[in-house]
């Protein structure tokens, strides 16, 4: 078998993200998140400033194994613990999932009887609802976090930014700059 036989069979193995995606059923966006997340490694290659990516039918298989967890409920946490050591951390993934579940089936069974044509707005129908949840917490995502680090010195604010930086310090800074930092300040993109 000459080189270029064997480069073009490698070549072969290898699917770029357009075939993946249709392997899969995953958009574009939600492969480049899983890769970024480490929940799957395809090879990488840098050519002309861009990072191109091949994925293997371990790769595709495991995009769409993760597809189903996350149809099921697991968190991407759960996911990538899962990915590390399925044996190990497959157990506690899925307890914290059928808790999670039990918690929605009884937020459920308290809230079948909130009549919503009892309320004329939101705001009555946030009445009606709180003594249901009240003693719920606000999910995570939505509550106030302090900032991990002081943004002030390391982010460029837009105007509309200027006296708040919860929305971007979920994660502290990066400890290298990259093509998208200026000056050292990450660049906050536009809205």
């Amino acid at each position: 078998m000459s080189d270029d036989t064997l480069s073009s069979a490698k070549e072969d193995e290898f699917m770029k993200m357009k075939e993946v995606c249709m392997a899969t059923g995953l958009t574009e966006r939600a492969v480049r998140f899983y890769v970024q997340e480490q929940l799957v490694f395809p090879q990488s290659q840098r050519r002309g400033g861009r990072t191109w990516l091949d994925f293997s039918q371990v790769d595709v298989d495991r995009l769409k194994a993760i597809s189903v967890l996350r149809k099921a409920g697991f968190t991407i946490g759960e996911i990538r613990s899962m990915v590390l050591d399925f044996q190990k951390n497959a157990p506690d993934a899925s307890f914290a999932l059928r808790r999670r579940l039990q918690q929605a089936m009884d937020a459920y069974e308290r809230l079948l009887h909130v009549d919503t044509t009892k309320a004329g707005s939101l705001v009555e129908y946030a009445a009606l609802l709180e003594k249901e949840v009240s003693e719920r917490p606000v999910p995570s995502s939505d509550q106030l976090r302090p900032c991990l680090s002081d943004c002030s010195d390391k982010i460029e604010w837009p105007h509309k930014y200027s006296d708040s930086c919860d929305a971007f310090c979920d994660t502290p800074p990066p400890h290298s700059p990259d093509p998208g930092q200026q000056g050292g300040k990450m660049a906050v993109p536009s809205f």
